[in-house]
């Protein structure tokens, strides 16, 4: 009797188990790629690519995933409320290559997410025509295939002033007595 008894709660149990393991779960998708949203006037069914990341490159890239870096020299200052910076690339990682090889001066666009680094100056109005700089900006892989140089707007300025002819640098003394 007790045995049977173990066996009927044993039964009973493994099938509540597995009841409340196949419901569906609240407020998450099911996991068979199709989602369905049901409004009071009409149920729309629409399919899902399971798993898929967004491109990330081609036409649909959505973010870029690739960073450009040009190096060189500054030809136009952006001043104090400029959008755009015309640099002379003399140096670019592999993605850059078109912009080194390309027409100079390249024009880089400029929004209020850049940053800008000069002798501790954080304004792109310490920018000064003829410093030596380095832009950082992310653009599409798909975008770069056979030497296209699309627009790029920067992330990062970093920039340094222009090294005196010959490379030295020339410091005065003054002294009063």
């Amino acid at each position: 009797m007790r045995t049977r008894a173990l066996v009927v709660a044993l039964f009973a149990l493994g099938l509540s188990a597995s009841v409340a393991l196949a419901a569906p779960t609240k407020g998450k998708p099911p996991k068979n790629g199709t989602t369905t949203i049901t409004t009071s006037t009409s149920t729309t069914t629409t399919t899902t690519t399971k798993g898929r990341k967004p491109p990330k490159s081609g036409t649909n890239c959505v973010k870029p995933a690739v960073s450009v870096i040009l190096g060189g020299a500054l030809t136009t200052a952006p001043g104090a409320a400029g959008t755009s910076l015309a640099l002379t690339v003399k140096t670019a990682n592999a993605f850059g290559r078109a912009y080194r090889n390309g027409s100079q001066p390249v024009t880089v666009l400029l929004d209020s997410k850049t940053v800008f680094r000069r002798n501790g100056a954080k304004t792109r109005a310490a920018l000064v025509a003829g410093d030596r700089v380095q832009v950082q900006s992310k653009a599409c892989k798909g975008t770069l295939v056979n030497g296209a140089t699309p627009p790029l707007t920067a992330r990062r300025v970093d920039a340094h002033p222009a090294k005196a002819p010959g490379g030295t640098t020339t410091t005065t003394t003054t002294t009063t007595s």
